[in-house]
């Protein structure tokens, strides 16, 4: 026989769990040069889906990943100007392509970054 499910703690959680998150692993379609994000609005203009959660969970984790393939087919993911701003380049601490890591200046406990721009790691 299985035992009774333990009970919730007694104390009580308040709060968006969200603001919560150590990490959290969010996809793009685009990313640009500001580390803006746009999850909504394809290359050709159409919108493609909803934004979910990924502002909410961006701003509220301590550390946002982003990742994106740095081409989807012939459209770079990756650019100067994302389509529409979904999450702010503020709330994102990294992005990820197939091609390397770029870790955004803002983030202030990052030790490789030193003043010169964005941190490209390349594998």
């Amino acid at each position: 026989m299985r035992s009774p499910p333990r009970s919730m703690p007694t104390r009580s959680i308040k709060g968006a769990f969200v603001n919560k998150l150590d990490f959290v692993i969010l996809a793009s379609l685009e990313v640009d040069v500001d580390f803006n994000c746009n999850v909504v609005v394809g290359s050709d203009g159409m919108i493609t889906g909803a934004q979910g959660g990924h502002p909410d969970t961006a701003a509220g984790a301590k550390c946002t990943i982003v990742i994106a393939p740095l081409l989807q087919g012939r459209i770079p993911a990756i650019c100067t100007r994302v389509t529409t701003v979904t999450t702010p380049g503020e709330t994102v601490d990294v992005v990820i392509t197939d091609y390397g890591i770029a870790i955004n200046p803002r983030r202030q406990d990052d030790r490789m970054y030193e003043g010169r721009g964005p941190s490209i790691l390349h594998h």
